[in-house]
């Protein structure tokens, strides 16, 4: 049975204005260094920004050469040793919107428990289809389910931000420009007392900066 997630995600419409190339000319880079000031300054964004004129100018090419609202961009990025991490719902929401596919990913599920497999998919104008299928025996076998205890309490949610950032990387990856998401960094990252995990738990709840 085929179906879509259930969850909303983030509206990635509405750019509005383009912002110029910072390194275009000085007077382009003046011009970003004011936006991002007025963010920096701003309660509204996240935690990592606040304050933070360079990630915000940083965040505002970024968003600008995806053709999305800087403050969208801003409140589903986190930045995590040194490198953005994106949501992976907006990962998803991106690729529905800049990717190939006319009507968005889409998600077919099968089996439960162990056998639990979600297949993200997206038709191409052509008629040509894209596909990528996660497992849960998969993602215990890679040891995400023991690194990340949010596998065993949402396994098809995870599925589905996995199948779907996975589809966009092999097919469109000119979407999501390198960027990895949340649930993938905390997969790969040590889950040891005051570790990576940890630390990054705490980020994304908006305790540390």
């Amino acid at each position: 049975m085929t179906d879509q997630s259930e969850e909303t995600l983030p509206s990635v419409n509405g750019a509005g204005e383009e912002l110029p190339s910072m390194l275009s000319s000085s007077v382009a880079f003046e011009h970003v260094q004011r936006v991002a000031k007025v963010f920096a300054a701003s309660k509204l964004v996240p935690a990592n920004y606040q304050g933070n004129i360079a990630d915000c100018i940083v965040a505002l090419q970024m968003a600008n050469r995806m053709q999305i609202d800087p403050f969208v961009f801003m409140q589903n990025t986190y930045i995590v040793h040194g490198k953005p991490a994106i949501e992976g719902k907006f990962a998803i929401a991106l690729v529905n919107k800049l990717g190939p596919y006319p009507d968005g990913v889409k998600y077919k599920s099968e089996g439960s428990g162990d056998t639990l497999k979600v297949t993200a998919f997206g038709v191409r104008a052509n008629g040509e289809v894209d596909s990528c299928s996660v497992s849960y025996a998969q993602a215990k076998e890679m040891g995400w389910v023991a690194k990340n205890p949010l596998w065993k309490s949402m396994p098809e949610q995870f599925l589905h931000y996995r199948a779907g950032s996975w589809l966009a990387r092999r097919y469109c990856p000119e979407v999501l420009m390198g960027l990895q998401t949340t649930e993938e960094v905390r997969d790969v990252i040590d889950v040891t007392p005051g570790g990576g995990a940890a630390k990054l738990n705490a980020k994304l709840k908006g305790e540390t900066k």
